[in-house]
């Protein structure tokens, strides 16, 4: 098992370990964090999925980040998680898709937050149509149930200003460093959540840009080939894979 989180981190020496270990049949799997101001971008993770399959890897779980002292800075909503794995289904082959899904606290043991694009229950909602409250409900696998689960970490308003400024002299410029957090008074009272003033739009010209495609008829990637065949012939002899 492998925690690539970026695509930054393969390398030419991972590949050749990766090919090593493939060599004596072993597979390997890998989970990625989804991470705040790491790889929560549709591009980032699209191609962090992409070559890691390319050099050997299955994308298995893309996981939330757990909510630890330290590092809840780093927590980026599920909502977002979710809007990303949708727009990505279909436009990257379904094997480099790993499944996003979160290990609850205390023993819940993985729940999955893959996206559906079947409305079972006619509820006429999208995920990318308002933003979700701070807080879920959540069935685990053995049939409990946790109301009110809090995927972002919490913190007081003065603990939040404090760490702004802290990572605003660390970076050396503001309006960077935007955790995503759920600010609570002296009681535990909820509130607000910062930084969720809008959710990601991707369209589908956004898409093809992001993942290089290029795009035909009806705004889409060509997903059958030999509609468009002479084309690709034409294309592949003037293509730097071709002997002149």
């Amino acid at each position: 098992m492998t925690h690539v989180n970026h695509y930054q981190e393969i390398t030419k020496d991972m590949h050749a370990a990766v090919q090593r270990i493939n060599a004596h049949g072993f597979t390997i799997r890998n989970q990625t964090v989804f991470l705040n101001h790491v790889n929560d971008y549709y591009k980032t993770l699209a191609e962090t999925f992409r070559r890691m399959f390319w050099i050997g890897i299955h994308p298995y779980y893309l996981l939330q980040c757990h909510k630890e002292k330290g590092i809840v800075h780093f927590i980026a909503p599920i909502q977002i998680g979710k809007i990303y794995m949708k727009h990505l289904q279909g436009w990257m082959s379904g094997i480099t898709m790993p499944r996003y899904a979160v290990n609850v606290e205390g023993g819940g043991g993985k729940v999955v937050l893959m996206p559906s694009g079947h409305d079972t229950l006619n509820a006429g909602l999208q995920i990318d149509e308002k933003i979700s409250e701070s807080a879920a409900t959540v069935h685990t696998w053995d049939g409990r149930e946790i109301e009110y689960y809090e995927a972002l970490g919490r913190t007081t308003h003065d603990e939040f200003t404090q760490g702004v400024k802290i990572m605003d002299k660390f970076i050396g410029r503001k309006g960077v460093f935007k955790p995503k957090l759920i600010v609570v008074d002296e009681n535990g009272q909820h509130i607000e959540t910062t930084n969720r003033t809008k959710l990601p739009t991707i369209e589908k010209m956004k898409k093809a840009e992001l993942l290089g495609y290029k795009l035909f008829d009806g705004k889409m990637p060509v997903t059958n080939p030999a509609v468009i065949e002479e084309q690709l012939e034409k294309a592949f002899l003037a293509s730097e894979f071709v002997k002149k």
